[in-house]
């Protein structure tokens, strides 16, 4: 069977790629269902990637005003396809490097004519797509250097790959400063399907002073992702089979009492163990741990 380099990327990558070139979460999953299997009904299509159909409908309108897919012209249960990438993709490119061009000629311009403002301490900024997502939690883990308190929520967990938000602490961990090491981390273990090799991050996490424990449900209502720095909050945007975590707020040299308000969010949700939502999770000698 032939191989070549792209069938190596994974479709959640693939999804990832098409939102960093402005894809919503949901249209990249309709037109990726389209190139996969073909003419479809929005029926089929919200079956196959476990989006509302009326989502399906207002991503399918959305593609087919960009020339991303086709329809059939009758108005009763039309079906759906996938125009060929090699066309489309070869017009985003084009268009992709004339705004490269554009942005050079910008930046030439108006460097010269720029008046630095003063800025305050703190940095604000809105976070969209995974791929975002992923890369500001990588950051704060690799920065902190006496605390990290991580809501992880279950998005992070059932991927095939290695976990790598469990390895990007365990990392970090020989980095910290202190005789304590101050970490604790929550995420859905015993509601998930989530990949054996998870366990062995969490038994040398456990090992090492790491505070893990387990939430007994998938609806996480948030995630947060803290060091003694920067925070960021990534509320839920929509439940459903996997509930869905899109954008949040991202924080950068947070002053002290928004570090306090947030760290006392972490503790109260630390403080539902008292509640039976949250358990202590324990290693064994089994592999997998024990609650």
């Amino acid at each position: 069977m032939r191989s070549t380099k792209s069938e190596s990327v994974s479709d959640d990558q693939i999804i990832d790629n098409l939102q960093e070139i402005g894809f919503t979460l949901n249209d990249a999953r309709v037109y990726l269902a389209l190139v996969q299997k073909g003419q479809s009904t929005p029926a089929e299509l919200a079956t196959f990637c476990n989006v509302d159909r009326a989502r399906v409908y207002d991503s399918l309108k959305r593609l087919a005003t960009q020339h991303f897919i086709g329809q059939e012209s009758t108005k009763s249960r039309p079906k759906y396809w996938a125009e060929d990438p090699t066309v489309v993709f070869g017009d985003v490119k084009v268009k992709l490097q004339g705004k490269i061009k554009i942005a050079q000629t910008l930046l030439e311009s108006l460097k010269t004519r720029f008046n630095e403002p003063i800025m305050p301490h703190e940095k604000y900024w809105n976070v969209e797509g995974s791929g975002k997502i992923k890369s500001i939690i990588k950051s704060i883990i690799e920065n902190a250097e006496v605390k990290l308190s991580l809501i992880i929520t279950p998005d992070f967990l059932i991927e095939e790959e290695v976990p790598w938000i469990l390895k990007t602490v365990l990392q970090r961990l020989p980095g910290f400063s202190g005789k304590k090491t101050n970490v604790q981390l929550v995420l859905p273990i015993s509601t998930l399907e989530i990949p054996d090799k998870l366990y062995g991050y969490l038994n040398d996490l456990q090992t090492q002073g790491t505070n893990i424990f387990d939430f007994s449900s998938k609806l996480m209502p948030f995630g947060l992702y803290l060091n003694e720095k920067s925070f960021l909050f990534i509320p839920a945007s929509e439940f459903g089979a996997m509930p869905l975590y899109e954008s949040g707020i991202w924080i950068e040299d947070a002053k002290a009492d928004k570090l306090l308000g947030f760290s006392h969010l972490a503790d109260w949700f630390l403080r539902l163990t008292r509640e039976g939502l949250l358990t202590r999770w324990h290693s064994n000698s089994g592999g997998k741990g024990k609650l």
